[in-house]
């Protein structure tokens, strides 16, 4: 497992640093077919000029030379509700190495889930001399209180996910959460117009696994909800509240089984898609044909994008998108408001559908 997030963080990394060198060379090339075209008494003073230009990026544009001391002397620390599992600990990873390449020292922790201990832990960094708190926690109502203290001391909150509210942060990262249950339930349609493309009113069986105890996926669920059944093919046959484990999210989908036998066509999933695949995937699985089951959640890593070439997992909107691009475009506007070059506020992510016919785009 150590292995493999290494190589899933450094093929981030190097695909980030990929597409931040392109632009810098890009220009070279034609200024140096440019040069070569003009005559040959012109010719040492084009290729003077040619080669000024191609230096120019290494001093201007993208403050190379400076990246490793604008953080200098600076401290940011990174507040998660959990740090189980490899997303989040491939997102943390990629949070330390912008970080701690622009100089800044980088710390995280995790609160497993308990807003008391987050909130310690918002005073003690604050006590400590963070500049900027990175939060992401479970609700953000729950640490309201501390996040507006430590910015009455001069600490900066960057939230993400989980709003504490505009007073509570310099800075929300999230998405329209409503928009996002729209995304999956697209998902659902776009699952059925290839795999039941002849499903009449009410045939598509579903079931709606939700996960009421955060604020945000619960906003999610009632937006699937209500997008899925604007289209007449879906019915629900149950929906069931669950908690964020895998080992709940299986348990869940194996006792809907049991209870409706194979007549349930598609899963939307807002508990960990994992767990309900692991039961579809298992010996004790009585669905006679699980590829046939249309599988929609909201996440994907290694062993998801396994279960997707296999035909078990159809489709999952990304909160975030592409989440090396997401954590660099937060990596950038953490250093900009600690240098005070943007106000704050709210900064928008992407939803990303991502199924097998573009899974290759997100490293898989």
């Amino acid at each position: 497992m150590k292995k493999r997030l290494i190589a899933l963080v450094s093929a981030g990394i190097l695909a980030t640093g990929m597409f931040a060198g392109c632009g810098a060379k890009e220009d070279t090339p034609a200024e140096q077919s440019s040069a070569k075209a003009e005559s040959t008494e012109t010719a040492d003073a084009s290729n003077e000029e040619a080669k000024a230009e191609s230096e120019a990026p290494a001093d201007e544009s993208d403050g190379s030379e400076e990246s490793g001391s604008r953080g200098e002397g600076k401290k940011v620390t990174a507040l998660f509700f959990s740090l189980e599992g490899e997303f989040f600990n491939v997102f943390n990873s990629n949070l330390e190495a912008g970080l701690t390449e622009l100089g800044y020292e980088y710390e995280s922790q995790s609160s497993n889930s308990d807003p008391v201990t987050m909130i310690e832990q918002i005073e003690n960094a604050t006590a400590k001399g963070s500049d900027l708190i990175w939060v992401w926690a479970t609700n953000g109502a729950e640490v309201a209180d501390a996040c507006r203290k430590a910015r009455e001391n001069g600490t900066l909150i960057y939230a993400f996910v989980s709003d504490p509210g505009e007073d509570a942060r310099d800075m929300f990262r999230g998405t329209d959460e409503d928009y996002n249950g729209k995304v999956m339930a697209e998902l659902c349609m776009e699952w059925a117009d290839r795999d039941m493309p002849d499903a009449g009113e009410g045939e598509i069986r579903t079931l709606l696994i939700r996960s009421d105890d955060l604020s945000s996926t619960k906003e999610r669920g009632d937006a699937a909800k209500k997008y899925l059944l604007e289209d007449p093919r879906f019915t629900i046959v149950e929906e069931i509240d669950c908690e964020q484990s895998v080992v709940a999210a299986q348990e869940t989908t194996e006792n809907m089984f049991a209870k409706y036998g194979d007549n349930i066509d598609c899963i939307l999933s807002l508990a960990p898609g994992l767990g309900v695949l692991a039961y579809l995937d298992s010996e004790a699985c009585i669905a006679a044909d699980p590829v046939s089951k249309g599988v929609i959640s909201s996440e994907v890593n290694e062993e998801l994008a396994d279960y997707m070439k296999r035909g078990l997992y159809d489709g999952t909107a990304v909160n975030g998108g592409n989440p090396v691009e997401n954590a660099a475009t937060q990596v950038k506007e953490m250093d900009q408001l600690i240098h005070g070059e943007i106000e704050g506020g709210f900064s928008g992510v992407d939803i990303a559908k991502v199924t097998v016919d573009n899974l290759a785009e997100f490293g898989y």
